[in-house]
Protein backbone atom coordinates (compact mmCIF):
# COMPACT_ATOMS: atom_id res chain seq x y z
CA UNK A 1 0.00 0.00 0.00
CA UNK A 2 2.73 2.85 0.79
CA UNK A 3 4.51 1.75 -2.25
CA UNK A 4 1.32 2.73 -4.37
CA UNK A 5 0.88 5.91 -1.49
CA UNK A 6 4.54 6.83 -2.98
CA UNK A 7 3.91 6.26 -6.89
CA UNK A 8 0.81 8.94 -6.62
CA UNK A 9 3.35 11.34 -4.27
CA UNK A 10 5.97 10.83 -7.29
CA UNK A 11 3.02 11.41 -9.86
CA UNK A 12 2.25 14.48 -8.23
CA UNK A 13 5.22 16.00 -7.89
CA UNK A 14 5.75 14.85 -11.71
CA UNK A 15 2.86 16.77 -12.71
CA UNK A 16 4.19 20.07 -10.68
CA UNK A 17 7.27 19.60 -12.33
CA UNK A 18 6.19 19.73 -15.97
CA UNK A 19 3.74 22.73 -15.01
CA UNK A 20 7.25 24.59 -13.95
CA UNK A 21 8.87 23.98 -16.96
CA UNK A 22 6.73 25.78 -19.02
CA UNK A 23 8.07 29.42 -20.17
CA UNK A 24 6.09 31.91 -17.59
CA UNK A 25 4.03 32.94 -20.97
CA UNK A 26 2.87 29.54 -21.36
CA UNK A 27 2.26 28.80 -18.07
CA UNK A 28 -0.18 31.71 -18.14
CA UNK A 29 -1.77 31.14 -21.12
CA UNK A 30 -1.79 26.80 -21.45
CA UNK A 31 -0.35 25.99 -17.97
CA UNK A 32 -4.19 25.67 -16.46
CA UNK A 33 -5.07 22.04 -16.94
CA UNK A 34 -2.36 21.09 -15.17
CA UNK A 35 -3.41 23.21 -12.48
CA UNK A 36 -6.57 21.59 -12.69
CA UNK A 37 -5.55 18.39 -12.53
CA UNK A 38 -3.50 19.35 -9.82
CA UNK A 39 -5.79 20.68 -7.55
CA UNK A 40 -8.34 18.59 -8.36
CA UNK A 41 -5.63 15.36 -7.47
CA UNK A 42 -4.60 16.92 -4.19
CA UNK A 43 -8.29 17.15 -2.78
CA UNK A 44 -9.30 13.73 -4.03
CA UNK A 45 -5.84 11.70 -2.54
CA UNK A 46 -6.34 13.88 0.69
CA UNK A 47 -9.34 12.96 1.19
CA UNK A 48 -8.53 9.61 0.52
CA UNK A 49 -5.34 9.15 3.04
CA UNK A 50 -7.77 10.97 6.08
CA UNK A 51 -10.38 7.92 5.44
CA UNK A 52 -7.87 5.21 4.82
CA UNK A 53 -5.79 6.66 7.97
CA UNK A 54 -8.35 5.34 10.59
CA UNK A 55 -7.56 2.01 9.01
CA UNK A 56 -3.45 1.82 9.36
CA UNK A 57 -1.75 1.47 11.87
CA UNK A 58 -0.70 4.76 13.89
CA UNK A 59 3.14 4.58 13.18
CA UNK A 60 1.90 4.12 9.48
CA UNK A 61 -0.61 5.88 9.27
CA UNK A 62 1.30 9.10 10.39
CA UNK A 63 4.11 8.45 8.08
CA UNK A 64 1.73 8.05 5.33
CA UNK A 65 -0.04 11.31 6.11
CA UNK A 66 3.52 13.13 7.18
CA UNK A 67 4.67 12.70 3.46
CA UNK A 68 1.66 13.51 1.92
CA UNK A 69 0.24 16.60 3.26
CA UNK A 70 3.79 17.89 3.23
CA UNK A 71 3.18 17.41 -0.49
CA UNK A 72 -0.05 18.62 -0.47
CA UNK A 73 1.33 21.69 1.30
CA UNK A 74 4.37 22.50 -1.57
CA UNK A 75 1.58 21.92 -4.04
CA UNK A 76 -0.82 24.30 -2.72
CA UNK A 77 1.57 27.24 -2.11
CA UNK A 78 2.90 26.89 -5.38
CA UNK A 79 -0.41 26.89 -6.85
CA UNK A 80 -2.02 29.77 -5.08
CA UNK A 81 1.23 31.39 -6.22
CA UNK A 82 1.09 30.80 -9.56
CA UNK A 83 -2.65 30.99 -10.00
CA UNK A 84 -2.85 34.44 -8.08
CA UNK A 85 -5.06 32.92 -5.61
CA UNK A 86 -4.63 34.21 -2.00
CA UNK A 87 -3.08 32.32 0.69
CA UNK A 88 -4.67 32.18 3.97
CA UNK A 89 -2.83 30.39 7.26
CA UNK A 90 -4.33 28.77 9.76
CA UNK A 91 -2.02 28.98 13.29
CA UNK A 92 -2.35 25.44 13.00
CA UNK A 93 0.18 25.85 10.15
CA UNK A 94 -0.70 24.98 6.48
CA UNK A 95 -0.40 21.07 6.58
CA UNK A 96 -2.83 20.83 9.12
CA UNK A 97 -4.98 23.53 7.37
CA UNK A 98 -4.79 21.35 4.46
CA UNK A 99 -5.80 18.25 6.33
CA UNK A 100 -8.86 20.26 7.58
CA UNK A 101 -10.37 21.25 4.22
CA UNK A 102 -9.88 17.52 3.21
CA UNK A 103 -11.78 16.04 5.90
CA UNK A 104 -15.16 18.67 5.20
CA UNK A 105 -15.00 17.08 1.54
CA UNK A 106 -18.32 15.58 0.74
CA UNK A 107 -17.86 11.37 0.43
CA UNK A 108 -19.13 10.64 -3.06
CA UNK A 109 -15.99 9.48 -5.31
CA UNK A 110 -18.26 7.36 -7.92
CA UNK A 111 -20.45 10.27 -8.16
CA UNK A 112 -17.19 12.79 -8.98
CA UNK A 113 -16.04 10.19 -11.56
CA UNK A 114 -18.93 9.76 -13.70
CA UNK A 115 -19.25 13.53 -13.62
CA UNK A 116 -15.43 13.92 -14.39
CA UNK A 117 -15.91 11.23 -16.92
CA UNK A 118 -18.91 13.37 -18.92
CA UNK A 119 -16.82 16.57 -18.71
CA UNK A 120 -13.97 14.31 -20.25
CA UNK A 121 -16.27 13.11 -23.19
CA UNK A 122 -17.72 16.60 -23.93
CA UNK A 123 -14.09 17.28 -24.23
CA UNK A 124 -13.44 15.07 -26.90
CA UNK A 125 -16.69 16.10 -28.75
CA UNK A 126 -15.52 19.80 -28.55
CA UNK A 127 -12.01 18.68 -30.12
CA UNK A 128 -10.36 19.74 -27.30
CA UNK A 129 -8.23 16.56 -26.97
CA UNK A 130 -5.67 17.78 -24.87
CA UNK A 131 -7.79 18.69 -22.05
CA UNK A 132 -9.91 15.78 -22.60
CA UNK A 133 -6.60 13.73 -21.49
CA UNK A 134 -5.77 16.01 -18.72
CA UNK A 135 -9.59 15.26 -17.01
CA UNK A 136 -9.32 11.39 -18.48
CA UNK A 137 -5.74 11.10 -16.16
CA UNK A 138 -7.68 12.78 -13.21
CA UNK A 139 -10.28 10.25 -13.67
CA UNK A 140 -8.15 7.20 -13.33
CA UNK A 141 -6.60 8.52 -10.57
CA UNK A 142 -9.90 9.35 -8.56
CA UNK A 143 -10.99 5.58 -9.49
CA UNK A 144 -7.80 4.10 -8.12
CA UNK A 145 -8.45 5.80 -4.83
CA UNK A 146 -11.87 4.93 -4.73
CA UNK A 147 -11.10 1.33 -5.42
CA UNK A 148 -8.44 1.43 -2.48
CA UNK A 149 -11.18 3.34 0.56
CA UNK A 150 -14.53 1.99 -0.38
CA UNK A 151 -14.12 -1.69 -0.73
CA UNK A 152 -17.69 -2.42 -1.67
CA UNK A 153 -17.00 -0.27 -4.67
CA UNK A 154 -14.19 -1.21 -5.75
CA UNK A 155 -14.95 -3.28 -8.90
CA UNK A 156 -16.95 -1.07 -10.42
CA UNK A 157 -13.80 1.77 -9.89
CA UNK A 158 -12.02 -0.45 -11.91
CA UNK A 159 -13.84 -0.69 -13.89
CA UNK A 160 -13.82 3.25 -14.26
CA UNK A 161 -9.89 3.66 -13.96
CA UNK A 162 -9.99 1.19 -16.87
CA UNK A 163 -11.96 3.41 -19.10
CA UNK A 164 -10.36 6.51 -18.37
CA UNK A 165 -7.04 4.75 -19.07
CA UNK A 166 -8.51 2.78 -22.26
CA UNK A 167 -9.55 6.75 -22.98
CA UNK A 168 -6.11 8.34 -22.54
CA UNK A 169 -4.85 5.77 -25.13
CA UNK A 170 -7.01 6.16 -27.61
CA UNK A 171 -6.24 9.97 -27.70
CA UNK A 172 -2.60 8.95 -27.83
CA UNK A 173 -2.07 6.03 -30.24
CA UNK A 174 -2.03 7.85 -33.38
CA UNK A 175 1.05 10.16 -32.25
CA UNK A 176 2.53 8.73 -28.60
CA UNK A 177 3.68 4.88 -29.04
CA UNK A 178 4.81 5.51 -25.43
CA UNK A 179 2.32 6.73 -23.44
CA UNK A 180 -0.87 5.13 -25.62
CA UNK A 181 1.01 1.74 -24.35
CA UNK A 182 1.52 2.87 -20.92
CA UNK A 183 -2.24 3.44 -20.46
CA UNK A 184 -3.16 0.18 -22.30
CA UNK A 185 -1.52 -1.99 -20.17
CA UNK A 186 -2.84 -0.12 -16.87
CA UNK A 187 -6.47 -0.86 -18.27
CA UNK A 188 -5.79 -4.04 -18.68
CA UNK A 189 -4.21 -4.75 -15.64
CA UNK A 190 -7.04 -2.89 -14.09
CA UNK A 191 -9.92 -4.67 -15.92
CA UNK A 192 -8.03 -7.97 -17.61
CA UNK A 193 -11.65 -8.80 -19.36
CA UNK A 194 -11.06 -5.50 -21.45
CA UNK A 195 -11.47 -6.58 -25.46
CA UNK A 196 -10.57 -3.43 -27.16
CA UNK A 197 -7.77 -3.00 -24.93
CA UNK A 198 -5.92 -6.03 -25.48
CA UNK A 199 -6.48 -5.42 -29.56
CA UNK A 200 -4.67 -1.66 -29.12
CA UNK A 201 -1.94 -3.27 -27.07
CA UNK A 202 -1.39 -5.94 -29.49
CA UNK A 203 -1.56 -3.51 -32.21
CA UNK A 204 1.18 -1.16 -30.28
CA UNK A 205 3.25 -3.82 -30.03
CA UNK A 206 3.37 -5.18 -33.51
CA UNK A 207 3.97 -1.23 -34.31
CA UNK A 208 7.24 -1.18 -31.95
CA UNK A 209 8.29 -4.53 -33.49
CA UNK A 210 7.20 -6.25 -30.30
CA UNK A 211 6.31 -9.53 -32.10
CA UNK A 212 6.05 -12.01 -29.16
CA UNK A 213 3.90 -9.58 -27.14
CA UNK A 214 1.72 -8.33 -29.72
CA UNK A 215 1.42 -12.41 -30.52
CA UNK A 216 0.23 -12.97 -26.58
CA UNK A 217 -2.24 -9.57 -26.82
CA UNK A 218 -3.63 -10.95 -29.59
CA UNK A 219 -4.11 -14.58 -28.42
CA UNK A 220 -6.04 -13.20 -25.47
CA UNK A 221 -8.39 -11.67 -27.38
CA UNK A 222 -9.25 -15.28 -28.92
CA UNK A 223 -9.43 -16.74 -25.58
CA UNK A 224 -11.68 -13.81 -24.81
CA UNK A 225 -13.98 -13.96 -27.57
CA UNK A 226 -13.82 -18.16 -26.78
CA UNK A 227 -15.04 -17.50 -23.34
CA UNK A 228 -17.70 -15.21 -24.20
CA UNK A 229 -18.89 -16.61 -27.15
CA UNK A 230 -17.96 -13.76 -28.81
CA UNK A 231 -17.51 -14.35 -32.25
CA UNK A 232 -16.17 -10.49 -33.27
CA UNK A 233 -13.71 -10.60 -30.79
CA UNK A 234 -12.51 -14.18 -31.84
CA UNK A 235 -12.50 -13.35 -35.26
CA UNK A 236 -10.86 -10.13 -34.34
CA UNK A 237 -7.91 -12.14 -32.62
CA UNK A 238 -7.61 -14.18 -35.78
CA UNK A 239 -7.26 -11.47 -37.99
CA UNK A 240 -4.57 -9.73 -35.79
CA UNK A 241 -2.64 -12.72 -35.36
CA UNK A 242 -2.43 -12.78 -39.34
CA UNK A 243 -0.36 -9.66 -39.12
CA UNK A 244 2.33 -11.32 -36.84
CA UNK A 245 2.54 -13.78 -38.97
CA UNK A 246 3.37 -11.06 -42.07
CA UNK A 247 5.76 -9.62 -40.26
CA UNK A 248 7.44 -13.06 -39.39
CA UNK A 249 7.16 -14.14 -43.34
CA UNK A 250 5.17 -16.75 -42.38
CA UNK A 251 2.62 -16.09 -45.46
CA UNK A 252 0.45 -19.34 -45.33
CA UNK A 253 -0.43 -19.26 -42.26
CA UNK A 254 -0.93 -15.64 -42.11
CA UNK A 255 -3.35 -16.54 -45.37
CA UNK A 256 -4.47 -19.24 -43.81
CA UNK A 257 -5.92 -17.31 -40.32
CA UNK A 258 -6.87 -13.84 -42.48
CA UNK A 259 -9.26 -16.91 -44.09
CA UNK A 260 -10.48 -18.10 -40.85
CA UNK A 261 -11.32 -14.37 -40.00
CA UNK A 262 -12.84 -13.36 -42.76
CA UNK A 263 -15.25 -16.47 -42.62
CA UNK A 264 -16.42 -15.54 -39.63
CA UNK A 265 -17.31 -11.68 -40.34
CA UNK A 266 -19.05 -12.61 -43.74
CA UNK A 267 -21.21 -14.55 -41.09
CA UNK A 268 -21.50 -11.96 -38.75
CA UNK A 269 -22.18 -9.20 -41.73
CA UNK A 270 -19.16 -6.72 -40.19
CA UNK A 271 -18.37 -4.96 -43.55
CA UNK A 272 -15.69 -2.69 -41.68
CA UNK A 273 -14.13 -6.08 -40.51
CA UNK A 274 -14.57 -7.77 -43.97
CA UNK A 275 -12.71 -4.66 -45.64
CA UNK A 276 -10.08 -4.90 -43.45
CA UNK A 277 -9.30 -8.59 -44.43
CA UNK A 278 -9.89 -8.09 -47.99
CA UNK A 279 -7.08 -5.15 -47.33
CA UNK A 280 -4.85 -7.79 -45.08
CA UNK A 281 -5.13 -10.75 -48.20
CA UNK A 282 -4.06 -8.59 -50.69
CA UNK A 283 -0.93 -7.54 -48.55
CA UNK A 284 -0.10 -11.25 -48.53
CA UNK A 285 -0.56 -11.97 -52.33
CA UNK A 286 1.31 -8.09 -52.64
CA UNK A 287 3.95 -9.76 -50.82
CA UNK A 288 4.36 -13.14 -53.28
CA UNK A 289 4.12 -10.59 -56.32
CA UNK A 290 0.75 -12.41 -57.36
CA UNK A 291 -0.62 -8.74 -58.05
CA UNK A 292 -3.65 -9.86 -60.13
CA UNK A 293 -4.44 -11.39 -56.73
CA UNK A 294 -3.65 -8.44 -54.62
CA UNK A 295 -5.22 -5.82 -56.95
CA UNK A 296 -8.45 -7.74 -56.50
CA UNK A 297 -8.22 -7.59 -52.61
CA UNK A 298 -7.81 -3.96 -52.27
CA UNK A 299 -10.39 -3.32 -54.59
CA UNK A 300 -12.65 -5.10 -52.92
CA UNK A 301 -11.91 -3.62 -49.22
CA UNK A 302 -11.76 -0.10 -51.31
CA UNK A 303 -15.58 -0.23 -52.31
CA UNK A 304 -17.07 -1.50 -49.11
CA UNK A 305 -15.33 1.52 -47.65
CA UNK A 306 -16.35 3.84 -49.85
CA UNK A 307 -20.06 2.79 -49.08
CA UNK A 308 -19.24 3.06 -45.58
CA UNK A 309 -17.50 6.00 -45.70
CA UNK A 310 -14.74 5.11 -43.66
CA UNK A 311 -11.90 7.43 -44.51
CA UNK A 312 -9.11 5.60 -42.80
CA UNK A 313 -9.65 2.24 -44.90
CA UNK A 314 -9.91 4.41 -47.68
CA UNK A 315 -6.77 5.99 -47.35
CA UNK A 316 -5.38 2.13 -46.74
CA UNK A 317 -6.60 0.83 -49.92
CA UNK A 318 -5.55 3.90 -51.93
CA UNK A 319 -2.13 3.47 -50.63
CA UNK A 320 -1.84 -0.55 -51.49
CA UNK A 321 -3.26 -0.30 -55.25
CA UNK A 322 -0.10 2.98 -55.27
CA UNK A 323 2.39 0.30 -54.21
CA UNK A 324 0.93 -2.49 -57.02
CA UNK A 325 1.05 0.27 -59.49
CA UNK A 326 4.84 1.54 -58.67
CA UNK A 327 5.33 -2.05 -58.73
CA UNK A 328 3.77 -2.33 -62.12
CA UNK A 329 5.69 0.85 -63.09
CA UNK A 330 2.46 3.11 -63.60
CA UNK A 331 4.29 5.74 -61.82
CA UNK A 332 1.68 8.52 -62.72
CA UNK A 333 -1.50 6.59 -61.61
CA UNK A 334 0.67 5.15 -58.12
CA UNK A 335 1.44 8.34 -57.42
CA UNK A 336 -2.38 9.99 -58.20
CA UNK A 337 -3.46 6.68 -55.32
CA UNK A 338 -0.63 8.05 -52.81
CA UNK A 339 -1.57 11.32 -53.24
CA UNK A 340 -5.32 10.15 -52.31
CA UNK A 341 -4.22 8.77 -49.27
CA UNK A 342 -2.10 11.54 -48.06
CA UNK A 343 -4.77 13.81 -47.76
CA UNK A 344 -7.85 11.54 -46.53
CA UNK A 345 -4.42 10.54 -43.16
CA UNK A 346 -3.62 14.53 -43.16
CA UNK A 347 -7.14 15.45 -42.65
CA UNK A 348 -7.14 12.38 -39.93
CA UNK A 349 -4.25 13.57 -38.20
CA UNK A 350 -3.29 9.76 -38.88
CA UNK A 351 0.60 9.80 -38.66
CA UNK A 352 1.14 6.24 -39.38
CA UNK A 353 -0.52 6.39 -42.60
CA UNK A 354 1.05 9.64 -43.28
CA UNK A 355 4.24 7.97 -42.50
CA UNK A 356 3.07 5.51 -45.41
CA UNK A 357 2.19 7.78 -47.80
CA UNK A 358 5.54 9.89 -48.12
CA UNK A 359 7.61 6.74 -48.12
CA UNK A 360 5.56 5.56 -51.14
CA UNK A 361 5.55 8.52 -52.99
CA UNK A 362 9.15 8.44 -52.19
CA UNK A 363 9.56 5.35 -53.73
CA UNK A 364 7.57 6.93 -56.74
CA UNK A 365 9.96 9.88 -57.08
CA UNK A 366 13.00 7.02 -57.01
CA UNK A 367 11.51 5.21 -59.76
CA UNK A 368 11.16 8.90 -61.87
CA UNK A 369 14.65 9.47 -61.19
CA UNK A 370 13.66 12.44 -59.38
CA UNK A 371 16.00 11.25 -55.95
CA UNK A 372 16.05 14.83 -54.16
CA UNK A 373 11.95 15.01 -53.94
CA UNK A 374 12.57 11.11 -53.21
CA UNK A 375 14.98 11.88 -50.50
CA UNK A 376 13.04 14.53 -48.83
CA UNK A 377 10.12 12.24 -48.81
CA UNK A 378 11.98 9.38 -47.20
CA UNK A 379 13.35 11.45 -44.44
CA UNK A 380 9.68 12.58 -43.68
CA UNK A 381 8.68 9.15 -43.16
CA UNK A 382 11.67 8.21 -41.44
CA UNK A 383 11.10 10.87 -39.02
CA UNK A 384 7.45 10.10 -38.22
CA UNK A 385 8.04 6.66 -37.62
CA UNK A 386 10.99 7.17 -35.43
CA UNK A 387 8.64 9.42 -33.13
CA UNK A 388 5.75 6.43 -33.04
CA UNK A 389 8.38 3.91 -32.21
CA UNK A 390 7.15 2.01 -35.39
CA UNK A 391 10.56 -0.39 -36.07
CA UNK A 392 8.85 -2.01 -39.49
CA UNK A 393 8.95 1.77 -41.07
CA UNK A 394 12.22 2.56 -39.59
CA UNK A 395 13.60 -0.18 -41.47
CA UNK A 396 11.59 0.51 -44.63
CA UNK A 397 12.69 3.78 -44.48
CA UNK A 398 16.44 3.27 -44.14
CA UNK A 399 16.08 0.96 -47.02
CA UNK A 400 14.59 3.30 -49.00
CA UNK A 401 17.12 6.13 -48.35
CA UNK A 402 19.93 3.40 -48.90
CA UNK A 403 18.58 3.18 -52.44
CA UNK A 404 18.82 6.57 -53.08
CA UNK A 405 21.98 6.78 -51.82
CA UNK A 406 23.03 3.62 -54.10
CA UNK A 407 21.27 5.83 -57.01
CA UNK A 408 23.62 8.46 -56.67
CA UNK A 409 26.68 6.25 -56.10
CA UNK A 410 27.61 7.31 -52.75
CA UNK A 411 28.09 2.93 -51.65
CA UNK A 412 29.16 3.84 -47.97
CA UNK A 413 26.01 5.85 -46.99
CA UNK A 414 24.12 3.21 -49.06
CA UNK A 415 25.71 0.51 -46.62
CA UNK A 416 25.39 2.43 -43.82
CA UNK A 417 21.40 2.53 -44.42
CA UNK A 418 21.09 -1.21 -45.33
CA UNK A 419 23.36 -1.99 -42.20
CA UNK A 420 20.79 0.21 -39.54
CA UNK A 421 17.69 -1.48 -41.47
CA UNK A 422 18.78 -4.86 -41.58
CA UNK A 423 19.97 -4.68 -37.59
CA UNK A 424 16.11 -3.53 -36.95
CA UNK A 425 14.64 -6.11 -38.98
CA UNK A 426 16.64 -8.77 -37.17
CA UNK A 427 15.74 -7.50 -34.00
CA UNK A 428 11.65 -7.68 -34.95
CA UNK A 429 11.95 -11.05 -36.73
CA UNK A 430 10.65 -9.49 -40.30
CA UNK A 431 12.15 -11.88 -42.57
CA UNK A 432 10.84 -10.31 -45.71
CA UNK A 433 13.01 -7.12 -44.89
CA UNK A 434 16.17 -9.02 -43.95
CA UNK A 435 15.99 -11.09 -47.33
CA UNK A 436 15.28 -7.92 -48.99
CA UNK A 437 18.26 -5.71 -47.39
CA UNK A 438 20.86 -8.69 -47.74
CA UNK A 439 19.98 -8.54 -52.10
CA UNK A 440 20.69 -4.76 -51.27
CA UNK A 441 24.16 -5.23 -49.51
CA UNK A 442 25.07 -7.63 -51.91
CA UNK A 443 24.67 -5.18 -55.20
CA UNK A 444 26.51 -2.58 -53.18
CA UNK A 445 29.27 -5.38 -52.41
CA UNK A 446 28.73 -6.47 -56.41
CA UNK A 447 29.14 -2.65 -57.48
CA UNK A 448 32.11 -2.31 -55.45
CA UNK A 449 34.13 -5.22 -56.39
CA UNK A 450 34.13 -7.17 -54.06
CA UNK A 451 32.19 -10.46 -55.29
CA UNK A 452 32.80 -12.99 -53.05
CA UNK A 453 31.11 -11.14 -50.52
CA UNK A 454 28.10 -10.43 -52.84
CA UNK A 455 27.72 -13.96 -53.51
CA UNK A 456 27.13 -14.30 -49.80
CA UNK A 457 24.64 -11.70 -49.28
CA UNK A 458 23.01 -12.90 -52.36
CA UNK A 459 23.11 -16.87 -50.98
CA UNK A 460 21.31 -15.72 -47.78
CA UNK A 461 18.94 -13.63 -48.90
CA UNK A 462 17.77 -16.46 -51.68
CA UNK A 463 17.18 -19.01 -48.51
CA UNK A 464 15.28 -16.57 -46.78
CA UNK A 465 13.25 -15.81 -50.34
CA UNK A 466 12.57 -19.69 -50.83
CA UNK A 467 11.35 -19.89 -46.44
CA UNK A 468 9.20 -16.96 -48.01
CA UNK A 469 7.64 -18.77 -51.00
CA UNK A 470 8.42 -15.58 -53.07
CA UNK A 471 9.41 -17.29 -56.58
CA UNK A 472 10.07 -14.04 -58.24
CA UNK A 473 12.60 -13.19 -56.03
CA UNK A 474 14.43 -16.42 -55.80
CA UNK A 475 14.79 -16.64 -59.40
CA UNK A 476 16.16 -12.98 -59.44
CA UNK A 477 19.02 -13.78 -56.83
CA UNK A 478 19.73 -17.04 -58.48
CA UNK A 479 20.21 -15.13 -61.62
CA UNK A 480 22.60 -13.16 -60.03
CA UNK A 481 24.42 -16.01 -58.23
CA UNK A 482 25.15 -17.44 -61.94
CA UNK A 483 26.27 -14.26 -63.48
CA UNK A 484 28.92 -13.55 -60.60
CA UNK A 485 30.21 -17.53 -61.17
CA UNK A 486 30.33 -17.06 -64.70
CA UNK A 487 32.17 -13.63 -64.28
CA UNK A 488 34.65 -15.12 -61.99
Amino acid sequence: MLDWLNSVVDWLAQVWAAYSQLPPLEQFEKGWPYLATLLSAVLAFGWWLIRLGSKKPASERDKALEKALATIDQLSRALQSQSGAVAVESDAGPAEAAKAAILDLPSQPVANIEERSSAAMEAVAAGNMELAETIYSEVEAMAEMAALAHESEANASNLKGAEAARAIGALAFLHDSEKALAAYKRAVARNPDDALAWARLGHLFLRIGNLSEAESAYRKLVTLGEAESDKATEAAGYANLGSVYRVRGKLGQAEAIYKQALSIYEVLGSLENIAKTFSNLGIVYGIRLDLGQAKAMHEKSLAINKTLGRKEGMASDYGNLGILHYIRREFEQAEANQEQALAINEALGNKEGMANDYGNLGNVYYASGNLDHAEAMHKKSLAINTALGRKEGMATEYTNLGNVYFARGDLDQAAGMYQQALAIDKTIGHTEGVATTLGNLGLVYQTGGDLDQAKAMYRQALALFHELDIKPQCEHFQRQLDRLDAAQ
